[in-house]
């Protein structure tokens, strides 16, 4: 008996012993995974980018100018050297008007232009030598047949007085005598006139008429030019109205040519985002992408005018920017992708987005930071988790701006396995980029 209760006892002594040891280890054994289990993190340093604020938006592209080419004179459209969606330069022939009649005129205001130069020169100048010398001898033949003229009428006069001849004879003598002095004084006249030159009056007269000649001419000249029909700007035909052959007037038109260089996006923008563009107009820059162009088809420009009104239907507003289009990819029409970069930071601060957390109502990053304590004497290395609450700036992509000054190009930032983090938690690094 005595031995069965001494076996016992020490069974239960063993037990306890060997309680004692297990809860021992346990124990160790939870410790030691405490210390050891750490929350696995991915941390990056922040980089220094350019960042922009862009908002996109989407719009058609439409010319900037249309132009309805006319004619300006009546007649029959004889050729027409372009043909629709064909490009065309500032003063390019691309009409002709039938100019027979017009050619005939100009030729004859030609002609009456300098006929009456030629008298305004004449007046001018006065009479050549030859032509006064001429005078000079008119006025002494017309003298001599004047003087002729009086003797004769002497004798026939007495002869007639006498009864010897009819007075038939004697009247035909006298009227002979006064055409002589007709005559003569006209050719003295004449002589006069030439020896005094034309007078301010008559000057004037020829000056004047010569004018209205060179007028006549030179509106029969510009007709000439009408019957050739240019573009007044640089652009792409887009329709044509008339056909070989047809009659044309002042008000009727002949083709219509728009300018798409430079072509203008017309982007529809939500009212919510007006002030903002608005104030910012001069500084934004555009960039559009044509959806039927390659992905990496874009093009660049400015904003030239802003819609002062809403549309209630839409509750947006209409930005018209001017684009280049030298390369002529950019038709009217085309249904286009528009960034609007409203704000650009050239030496931005950023971190990854998914850097960025939230806790207890605070937007912040965790922070990678190292740790040494002494323990049983011995130097123990590790990290944890700090929150530091930042204050972002611009998203763009995948990259946030940090506006904080206590954020620097060196500050490890955990950027992945931060979802749960809590201050101060221990975390252990997987990868640093």
């Amino acid at each position: 008996m005595k031995r069965i209760v001494g076996i016992s006892i020490l069974v239960i002594l063993l037990s306890l012993i060997t309680y004692s040891i297990v809860t021992r280890i346990i124990k160790n054994s939870r410790n030691q995974n405490k210390e050891v289990i750490a929350t696995p993190v991915i941390v990056e340093k922040p980089e220094i980018k350019t960042m922009e604020k862009v908002y996109t938006f989407t719009g058609n592209l439409k010319p900037k100018e249309t132009v309805t080419i006319l004619s300006k004179i009546p007649g029959k459209i004889e050729r027409i050297f372009v043909k629709e969606g064909e490009r065309v330069r500032e003063g390019q022939i691309v009409a002709k008007i039938e100019d027979d009649v017009v050619k005939l005129q100009l030729k004859q205001a030609l002609a009456a232009f300098k006929a009456a130069e030629a008298q305004y020169q004449k007046a001018v100048k006065g009479v050549r030598k030859e032509e006064l010398e001429n005078a000079e001898a008119l006025v002494k033949q017309a003298e001599d047949d004047f003087k002729t003229a009086q003797e004769n009428f002497k004798r026939v006069k007495t002869l007639y007085k006498a009864g010897t001849i009819p007075k038939a004879k004697y009247e035909e003598t006298e009227n002979q005598l006064r055409d002589a002095k007709t005559k003569l004084d006209n050719a003295k006249r004449k002589l006069k006139m030439m020896r005094e030159g034309a007078s301010k009056e008559e000057i004037e007269m020829a000056r004047s008429n010569m004018e209205a000649m060179k007028a006549r001419y030179e509106l029969a000249k510009l007709q000439l030019d009408y019957t050739r029909i240019t573009t007044p700007i640089s652009g792409t035909v887009a329709h044509i109205f008339v056909t070989e052959d047809n009659m044309v007037n002042q008000t009727m038109p002949i083709m219509a040519i728009i300018r798409e260089n430079p072509i203008l996006a017309e982007i529809n923008v939500p009212e919510k985002y007006y002030r903002e563009i608005a104030e910012k107009k001069n500084k934004i820059e555009v960039r559009i992408k044509p959806t039927s162009l390659p992905e990496n088809a874009m093009f660049k420009g400015k904003i030239t005018k802003i819609s002062s009104v809403i549309d209630p239907a839409s509750r947006t507003f209409t930005v018209e920017a001017e684009i280049n289009n030298d390369s002529g990819k950019l038709l009217a029409g085309m249904f286009i992708e528009a960034d609007l970069v409203v704000e650009k930071i050239s030496h931005a601060l950023t971190v990854a987005q998914t850097a960025i957390v939230t806790r207890n109502g605070k937007t912040g990053v965790f922070i990678a930071k190292t740790l040494a304590d002494k323990k049983n004497g011995k130097k123990i290395n590790g990290e944890i988790a700090e929150f530091v609450p930042v204050t972002p700036g611009i998203v763009q992509g995948e990259r946030v701006q940090i506006l904080n000054r206590n954020i620097t190009e060196d500050t490890r930032i955990i950027t992945d396995g931060n979802s749960f983090l809590e201050n101060g938690q221990t975390i252990r690094e997987v990868k640093e980029r």
